[in-house]
């Protein structure tokens, strides 16, 4: 993907970590993949949709059903659907200037999730004070990726009101504006803005736990899916994985991304893996890794017993950095798994893994992962951890080759030369 400069034209919060709601009349604006080679434009606007439309785009108001609807919003959430052309376009939205993706592949595609903030009686984070993502969402939109990759969890909070001794919050707490602006939009402001997203469904998005968890959120601000009358909590089976597919660029190979739902385990997709075709770049994008402590039950083998013909799985979940590659199933390798859930949630130690012929782990410090693709099928990962000053400095980098016949190979993993361009800003 040919990359555009699209930093927001919206002042900066000044840097913190504080929980406090920002300004009822604030504007957040943000650029979505979705299917077909399209792009949905969201907007959340103290205007009207009809006064942020503009000559080549026509903003409609997604206004949830009853059951499944964020109260107390602060504007009006509007979208807008367009289709990619061959090269990425900038438009202004509301004085927000927004990138509309190309069809051509990314090649600089940034992963980070987990990042809300946990602060309840069991796991005690001091929003306050240990609560770094709007720090790595500023830093990280200096880095002008291509793409970013979210791969879920928002918010840790959760309803109450059903008995639970110290819960910390009220019995609708999920569907309070003021909660999804403090736990996600406000200290993501400046990174919404800055290249199109890819969400994924976390855990915490789903529908278990008697309604506890923010699945209301996620299918009105997140979801790709059109919004219906008695909007149901799980997307209906033919919906549960999403396909997002990107031709070759000037300097990037063509990629599909398969993005899967949270509310059901891995490997009961494995009939939809099935048309997937080796000879492409396939990455499958799922909240609960297949490999990685207290999950092993989402990573038992696909029904022929062999993975499906993807390259690169990436997770979060697990509160820290890992790179597992496992061991071949079948004729084929595993793809590689990339676990970045250490962007903002409390961190936690190492993970149990299974059967990997490599595994990395890193808990030390919060951090994001860049991945830089270009017209070879050599392919970079670097870890970027937050410094002291609230910046990103590069940690550690791994390259890996493509095979022809799918699946890939790391490239001397320990030794492999640590990019520091990949977490810096580009000239």
């Amino acid at each position: 993907m040919n990359r555009v400069s699209s930093l927001s034209a919206v002042t900066l919060f000044a840097t913190g970590a504080a929980l406090a709601s920002g300004s009822e009349t604030e504007t957040y604006a943000w650029v979505q993949v979705a299917q077909n080679q399209t792009a949905i434009v969201r907007v959340i606007t103290p205007k009207s949709c009809e006064d942020i439309s503009t000559a080549t785009l026509t903003f409609t108001e997604r206004k949830a059903p009853s059951n499944a609807q964020i109260v107390n919003l602060a504007g009006t959430l509007c979208e807008a659907t367009q289709a990619m052309a061959s090269v990425p376009t900038q438009i202004s939205v509301d004085d927000i200037l927004l990138t509309v993706p190309g069809t051509d592949a990314p090649e600089r595609v940034l992963v980070l999730g987990d990042t809300g903030c946990r602060e309840t009686p069991a796991e005690h984070q001091n929003c306050a004070t240990d609560w770094h993502f709007k720090a790595i969402a500023d830093a990280s939109a200096e880095l002008r990726p291509d793409l970013i990759v979210h791969v879920g969890d928002y918010t840790y909070r959760k309803n109450c009101g059903w008995g639970e001794e110290g819960c910390p919050g009220s019995d609708n707490a999920l569907r309070e504006w003021s909660v999804w602006e403090d736990d996600f939009f406000a200290p993501a402001q400046s990174l919404l803005a800055a290249a199109p997203w890819v969400f994924v469904r976390g855990n915490h998005e789903d529908c278990a736990y008697r309604d506890e968890r923010a699945w209301v959120g996620w299918t009105q601000f997140f979801s790709p899916q059109a919004l219906a009358g008695n909007q149901p909590c799980n997307v209906p089976n033919s919906s549960l994985m999403e396909h997002f597919a990107f031709d070759s660029g000037a300097a990037a190979r063509p990629l599909n991304l398969y993005v899967l739902n949270a509310n059901v385990a891995n490997y009961t997709h494995g009939d939809k893996f099935s048309s997937l075709n080796p000879s492409q770049e396939n990455w499958i994008l799922t909240h609960v890794p297949f490999w990685s402590k207290n999950t092993r039950r989402h990573h038992e083998p696909f029904p022929n017993g062999s993975w499906p013909a993807s390259d690169l799985m990436l997770s979060g979940h697990v509160h820290l950095f890992a790179l597992h590659h496992a061991d071949s199933y079948g004729t084929r390798n595993a793809p590689l798994q990339v676990i970045q859930g250490a962007s903002g949630v409390n961190l936690e130690g190492p993970g149990q893994v299974y059967n990997t012929k490599y595994n990395f782990s890193y808990e030390n410090e919060f951090s994001i992962a860049m991945i830089e693709r270009d017209s070879t099928d050599k392919s970079h990962i670097t870890l970027c951890l937050r410094t002291p000053s609230g910046g990103l400095a590069a940690f550690k980098s791994w390259a890996f080759n493509r095979q022809a016949a799918g699946g890939i190979v790391l490239d001397n993993p320990d030794t492999t030369a640590t990019r520091n361009a990949a977490c810096v800003a580009p000239n």
